[in-house]
């Protein structure tokens, strides 16, 4: 689990990181991990390059304040498997549909785009 080093006077306001390309896949979005981190490290910001897409998830004053980390895991495995089970929409898809399922749950704004274009609002709490 990412679990980000900083020192007790610094406050964290966000972070980028990049999903490496697996398997062919493209636009990979956050996985359970990432949700995690970002909820329990009180994250303002989380910022996620895939290849294709970039996401990001961005905290308000309804936004889950502390989670169990492998609770989330265990669920964003279980929902990726749903999706994908019947393999009828491609993987990075189920990945979306994971990742909304999450940020609904947690209320954590969700934006997504292309890396050279402009961010779009996907969800707001």
């Amino acid at each position: 689990m990412l679990k980000p080093q900083f020192d007790r006077e610094q406050k964290i306001v966000g972070t980028f990181h990049t999903h490496p390309y697996k398997e062919g896949w493209l636009g990979i979005t956050f996985s359970g991990e990432d949700f995690a981190s970002a909820i329990n490290t009180q994250e303002n910001v989380s910022v996620v390059h895939g290849g294709n897409r970039i996401a990001a998830l961005v905290r308000n004053e309804k936004s889950s304040k502390l989670v169990d980390g492998y609770d989330i895991i265990d669920l964003a495995d279980a929902l990726l498997r749903r999706y994908y089970s019947k393999k009828l929409i491609p993987f990075e898809e189920a990945a979306l549909q994971m990742n909304i399922n999450l940020w609904t749950i947690h209320e954590l704004a969700f934006y997504v785009g292309a890396p050279d274009g402009q961010l779009t609002l996907r969800y707001k709490p």
